[in-house]
């Protein structure tokens, strides 16, 4: 899921005409990073929320402070500040689940829309089985009307398909 964030966050930024893409790209690459931490230091209440979400009909991401009293949102931010990522960065992954509207700056919008659009075309799992609603004209802001939405995906798959070979172990004979 963190891969095709990354590559959708950069194929978002680069189509909305945003310079740095790659920054999007490490920001998506590392948006989830704190999901990590939860996932392996406190697996019951990670068993948990994801049980009761589905339970409830409900985003994990929406029982975060409920159960545990922070966001993985938040806790990425604090992780990434301590080791002293660029504030960009850091403010990226703080806010990735920030409410959206049409006022939002473009900027803000690539990773919530990457991360929408790597989940609902089932790339890996963050853990959540609902997609959260993201306006209609977010799509627009992102200069990504629906006629283009088909040559995105595209273009997501095969970066998504050449950054698992870079990523993956070399195999042992």
């Amino acid at each position: 899921h963190s891969i095709s964030a990354g590559a959708a966050a950069r194929i978002l930024a680069r189509n909305a005409g945003l310079a740095q893409t790659e920054s999007f790209f490490v920001a998506g690459l590392l948006h989830d990073i704190a999901k990590l931490l939860i996932y392996t230091q406190l697996p019951k209440h990670a068993l948990f929320m994801m049980t009761e979400a589905r339970r409830r009909g409900v985003h994990v991401h929406s029982l975060e402070e409920e159960t545990l009293g922070f966001t993985h949102e938040k806790l990425g931010g604090v992780l990434l500040d301590v080791w002293r990522c660029p504030k960009d960065l850091v403010q990226r992954v703080a806010v990735h689940h920030a409410s959206l509207s049409e006022e939002s700056r473009v900027d803000d919008l690539v990773l919530p829309a990457a991360n929408q659009l790597s989940q609902a075309l089932g790339y890996g799992s963050s853990g959540e089985i609902y997609l959260p609603p993201l306006p209609p004209s977010l799509w627009d802001q992102l200069n990504l009307p629906v006629e283009k939405l088909l040559q995105v995906c595209r273009q997501l798959d095969d970066n998504v398909r050449h950054l698992r070979v870079l990523f993956s172990p070399p195999r042992q004979n």
